[in-house]
Parts: C-alpha cells; structure tokens; sequence
C-alpha cells in the first residue's frame, strides 16, 4: 500500500517530531504551545466528529498514563510492555519444563490472530518486518543520549 523508497535509510529517534523538543531548543517552544492548541480546542467544545474533544484529548493522555505506569516509556528500550527479556512466570504456576517447538509461521499466525480476537480486537493483521522502519537508535529523554539498535 505504502512503497518506500530503496534509498530510504533509518534514523536516529531524537530526530522524530516527539523528542526533538525535548533537546533542540530552536523547537522547545513547541511543548508548550501543543498545550495550549489542545486546551483551546477543548474550551471550544470540539467533539469526536473533529478528533480534538475532551474526550479523545483524555483517551490519548489515559493510554499514554497507562503506559507508562506499567513501566513502558516511550524511548526506553527493553522496559515494560515493550520489553523483549522473558517475563518471569509466577512459581505457583508450575508449567512443566519443555523444549520450544517449532512453529510453523501460518499456525503461529493464526495463534496470535485468535489471542488478539479473543482479548477484543476485530481486525488483525500480521506482516514482515522493514527494518528500514525501524530507528537507528533509541532516545533515552532521561540521560540525553542515543542507544544504537
């Protein structure tokens, strides 16, 4: 649907539109301006039909605390829900000790589009991975410094 160019190359994180307020002070005057653009359409009484009400505002803010409460920020990498070490398993579960089998990419498709159904999703949908979609590097806001992918 979307063609990218073979020429397209990864880039480091802290240049996207998020965090490049956060260090280039010819661009830190958008923080505060993104709040009050959000506050002015809320005080116009915007509705969903314009995608800027209280509502929508209030949905995004919730989904980001959400987030980020369990542990999930953003730009660091490895940490809550995006993290890629395993999850310890609770002991008083006791699963018995196997070897990973393996499975066949259409089985583990169909596996991963029943959970999302079943957990509410009504529209899954599986693709490869580009890398070239894929930052260069993480951003981490805390320290100031880029991590290589």
């Amino acid at each position: 649907m979307y063609k990218v160019s073979d020429s397209y190359q990864r880039f480091d994180q802290k240049n996207n539109m998020m965090m490049r307020p956060v260090w280039d002070p010819d661009v830190k005057h958008i923080i505060p301006t993104n709040m009050e653009t959000r506050l002015r359409h809320i005080e116009r009484g915007e509705d969903n039909t314009t995608g800027f009400g209280l509502k929508e505002f209030a949905l995004a803010l919730s989904s980001g605390l959400l987030s980020s409460s369990l542990g999930t920020d953003i730009n660091q990498p490895n940490c809550g829900l995006t993290s890629w070490e395993t999850i310890p398993i609770n002991p008083f579960l006791r699963l018995p000790e196997h070897e990973p089998a393996s499975v066949e990419p259409q089985l583990m498709t169909s596996r991963i589009k029943s959970a999302a159904r079943h957990l509410g999703a009504d529209l899954v949908g599986v693709a490869k991975l580009d890398m070239r979609r894929v930052n260069s590097h993480h951003y981490i806001t805390k320290t100031r410094e880029s991590m290589t992918l």
